[in-house]
């Protein structure tokens, strides 16, 4: 399920009041009446306080394969205090994100994200989670090929201890460790040929640095992050994996108009690697199911985003326009 949902969800409620409104206002709705509508939404879902920011969010998505997903998102933004605030020009706060989800076909999705920013500027991030998935296994290369219905249980923990060489540039470790259960098999393309069917024990430990001239973390208006990241995995499975994020950002005018631009490359390297830790792609062109597994995955990108509200430390942004391209290593999909 996809996180960013919870924009469109929020988009779509402040739509409706709009819509409510204008039935009663003969379309006399400015665009300021609008904004204020919307913040309105933002005010429901917001509770600020002297030392954090918490927000609600409502997750909405739907699969053929899950059903309706519905859930809730908390996002925790912890407010530097003035004896413990970093000397820095970039808006890096603490955050929290949990969530929770659950679908129609019994999907059941559990999460936290932390960002951690220490005052002597050290960055620690993580995600500890366990998600039970009704999931489709296509094989590598598309939906044309026979698939298999099965249940998976994940329990996870992957993250980063960084260290700040300066003010933008960081170094550090990176790990992942992630048990995986498969069964209750409906099909025939996945089986014991396959491997990782079963599911399978794994950690991964490596090396990631980035650089993050990005003026706020979570709604940046400019500024560039790029990020290396490998990891060597072993345990029931051992192989290489390699992850490299370019991402920019410009304002045009005002922080409220946003352009970003991404190219993102994922390797994975070796032949005793689990399918599930393959990359794997999964969207929708024109309500058409898009699932495929490959060993090489890049994903090219641009987007333009607007700021409509205030929210936590920055601004909710939504997604207005995007596109771009997918690379895999048998073929290329556009956006």
């Amino acid at each position: 399920m996809s996180k960013p949902l919870f924009a469109l969800f929020l988009l779509f409620i402040g739509l409706c009041q709009g819509s409510a409104h204008a039935q009663h206002q003969a379309d006399s709705l400015s665009s300021g009446q609008e904004m204020k509508l919307v913040e309105d939404v933002m005010d429901w879902v917001t509770i600020d306080k002297e030392k954090y920011t918490l927000s609600f969010y409502p997750l909405l998505d739907y699969s053929e394969r899950a059903g309706l997903d519905v859930g809730i998102m908390p996002v925790i933004v912890l407010k530097d205090q003035k004896e413990r605030k970093r000397e820095t020009k970039y808006s890096r706060p603490t955050t929290i994100i949990p969530s929770f989800a659950y679908s129609t076909k019994g999907q059941m999705m559990l999460d936290t994200d932390v960002i951690f920013y220490h005052t002597n500027g050290w960055l620690l991030g993580s995600r500890i989670l366990w998600y039970q998935i009704p999931d489709t296994y296509y094989g590598i290369g598309g939906p044309n090929v026979p698939s298999t219905e099965f249940l998976t249980n994940t329990f996870g923990a992957t993250g980063v201890w960084l260290n700040p060489l300066t003010d933008v540039f960081f170094l550090g470790l990176s790990y992942d460790v992630s048990w995986v259960d498969n069964s209750r098999f409906e099909g025939e393309s996945l089986d014991e040929s396959i491997r990782g069917f079963e599911g399978g024990f794994t950690t991964g430990l490596g090396l990631d640095a980035r650089f993050d001239t990005r003026d706020d973390i979570l709604y940046p208006s400019r500024g560039q992050l790029i990020t290396f990241d490998y990891r060597y995995y072993f345990g029931d499975f051992n192989f290489h994996h390699l992850e490299l994020d370019l991402a920019s950002f410009w304002k045009i005018g005002s922080a409220k108009n946003v352009i970003g631009a991404q190219a993102y490359y994922e390797f994975v390297l070796g032949d005793d690697v689990p399918f599930y830790k393959l990359p794997q792609l999964g969207v929708s062109i024109i309500f058409e199911p898009l699932v495929t597994r490959t060993d090489i995955l890049i994903i090219k990108s641009i987007m333009y985003r607007q700021n409509i509200a205030g929210i936590f430390t920055g601004d909710l942004g939504l997604l207005l326009l995007g596109a771009g391209e997918i690379h895999v290593r048998n073929g290329k999909i556009p956006l």
